[in-house]
């Protein structure tokens, strides 16, 4: 497996002396915090637990070098989309490690660029946490599927894993 880089962003020591390592990997969807809000109010005690956040940014397929003025204009264009996709990262990992640290949790929030199922399973083994919390899909809408960062992770991972499905409320 190629090299991963984590980058650690933020981290937060609580009150509590943890014996649990807990990780909840996280994107920007609702899926993302309804998993957080399920895991607080369900399975997780800052007495307990400390709270490792990990986003992984996909890694952008690069195009071909082309001395095209369109094509470096195109590709300008996705390094200013990237850049800001790193920032939106970066103020989620901070956003929800505040939420967690208002809770009493110990949080550390780290932030790394690649697939996003190698990264967290090859993060998953070099943590080894108590278990994983984690939305049964990021962006997917099908209802009634699981995504396949949730399903790679769920039949990859040596470490148990709670998969959160978003409950449905129709709207009338």
């Amino acid at each position: 497996m190629t090299n991963i880089e984590i980058e650690q962003v933020v981290s937060q020591p609580s009150s509590y002396t943890p014996t649990k390592v807990v990780c909840l990997p996280i994107d920007a969807s609702s899926n993302t915090r309804y998993s957080i809000q399920y895991a607080l109010a369900n399975l997780l005690d800052p007495k307990i637990h400390s709270i490792n956040l990990i986003n992984v940014l996909p890694k952008q397929t690069s195009m071909e070098q082309n001395q095209s003025r369109l094509i470096d204009y195109i590709e300008q264009q996705l390094d200013v989309v990237e850049e800001s996709s790193v920032k939106s990262a970066y103020d989620l990992i901070i956003e929800l490690s505040k939420q967690f640290s208002k809770h009493g949790y110990a949080v550390t929030g780290n932030f790394a660029v690649g697939d996003p199922r190698l990264v967290l399973k090859s993060y998953i083994e070099t943590i080894a946490p108590h278990m994983v919390v984690m939305g049964s899909h990021g962006d997917n809408k099908l209802p009634g599927t699981m995504g396949s960062v949730s399903n790679f992770i769920l039949q990859n991972s040596e470490t148990p894993v709670v998969i959160v499905k978003e409950e449905f409320h129709a709207t009338h």
